[in-house]
């Protein structure tokens, strides 16, 4: 029978086997805190990358949704700048309505929805040309006036003012749909 004493020396010897196993399971603290962060690393990588081809297809999107629209736009914009008769602007305005037209006819077939970020980038292309068009309806209507001068005078002044907000929301449209491109 064992004892006291080596019952004692028993518990003492497997208290210290116990104690020094404890901390040698193959890795330091520092090694796990190493592995979780490099882990933690690898995921928030793969999250980004996620997120940047979510954004990308989202542009994709937004941009065959809108048609060519905003290329008109600046077309638009370009052949105003270097003056145009009325008959030449009138076929911008008609080539324009083309365009919006055929955005129209592409949001009603696709079976995505536009985007609310889309939405106002559209939003801005459409108000741009509604005001392009005001000038139209400002000069058709000048025409047909007599005494009314698309030079000088208050029909002129509206004219431009017009054409100066189209394009002024023209810039926003591009500015928008600029930043959704997150290739920058």
């Amino acid at each position: 029978m064992p004892t006291l004493g080596t019952v004692r020396i028993c518990l003492v010897a497997l208290a210290l086997a116990l104690v020094a196993g404890c901390g040698s399971t193959g890795e330091s603290a520092k090694q796990i805190a190493a592995d979780k962060a490099a882990e933690q690393a690898r995921a928030a990588t793969a999250h980004a990358a996620a997120v940047k081809g979510a954004q990308t297809k989202a542009y994709q999107i937004c941009v065959a949704q809108l048609s060519g629209l905003p290329d008109q736009a600046q077309a638009m914009e370009s052949r105003v700048s270097v003056g145009l008769t009325f008959e030449q602007y009138s076929g911008v305005i008609g080539t324009a309505k083309i365009a919006y037209d055929k955005m129209e006819r592409v949001v009603a077939q696709k079976p995505q929805p536009m985007t609310l970020p889309c939405l106002k980038v559209g939003a801005k292309y459409e108000a741009g040309f509604a005001r392009y068009v005001t000038a139209f309806n400002l000069w058709n209507t000048c025409i047909g006036e007599y005494n009314c001068s698309i030079s000088s005078g208050p029909t002129a002044s509206k004219m431009q003012a017009a054409w100066t907000r189209g394009a002024a929301l023209f810039d926003q449209g591009q500015n928008l749909l600029a930043k959704l491109n997150p290739a920058g």
